[in-house]
């Protein structure tokens, strides 16, 4: 016998409704993709914070290990940058400087097989105006002791991304954090060990206040 119900009604998307359908998936995709790469800078900055509260911790182990004094970008006596003389006091040893400590996810350039003298890319940039910039004799800048310092919280020490083949350092001759890589913003550590966010433009440009050792 014939059933006299109707079978299950089937409908159509509209041209109106699939365009509406279209538009949606478009917004959320805009939506998605431009918050994948605030997450990768959120994540990024994060790493790199947490690495220079690593290099603020080596800084003061080497300090207390050698009379309280400070290291300095450069040292003559044994041949060795700053990032040299702190890998034993990063999980270092020997000549093998590639560490994940000194490199900042954020920074495009890094190239960890160039640690030489010549060709070095590293993602952070040491004060050494503030810290000092070598054990030669003479220099402008020669190494500080712990007791010179009137304000850990104020000295800075280090920020993140010095210019490309800078050797490692910021100054106040052009020498400065890379304004693209935190959308003009740099994670700063100072000599008590705190890091801060803190604007290029404001503390890089002008007034160097982080600059001035006297």
């Amino acid at each position: 016998m014939k059933s006299n119900h109707p079978g299950p009604s089937t409908k159509s998307f509209t041209l109106v409704e699939l365009l509406v359908v279209v538009a949606i998936i478009a917004v959320l995709a805009g939506v998605t993709m431009a918050a994948v790469p605030r997450a990768f800078r959120s994540a990024h900055l994060a790493a790199s914070t947490n690495n220079l509260r690593q290099i603020g911790a080596a800084i003061n182990t080497y300090a207390s290990d050698n009379d309280s004094v400070l290291p300095v970008w450069y040292q003559y006596s044994n041949n060795q940058y700053w990032w040299q003389v702190l890998t034993p006091y990063l999980g270092g040893g020997g000549t093998n400087y590639n560490l994940p400590v000194y490199h900042d996810p954020g920074d495009a350039n890094y190239d960890g097989s160039s640690y030489d003298q010549i060709s070095l890319t590293i993602s952070y940039g040491y004060n050494y105006m503030m810290m000092g910039r070598s054990d030669q004799d003479g220099d402008a800048y020669p190494p500080r002791h712990l007791a010179s310092v009137t304000s850990g919280s104020e000295t800075l020490a280090l920020t993140d991304g010095a210019d490309t083949n800078s050797y490692g350092y910021i100054d106040d001759y052009g020498h400065g954090p890379d304004t693209n890589r935190y959308q003009g913003q740099t994670p700063a550590l100072f000599l008590d060990g705190h890091v801060d966010i803190i604007s290029i433009s404001t503390n890089f440009e002008g007034s160097l206040p982080y600059f001035n050792r006297d």
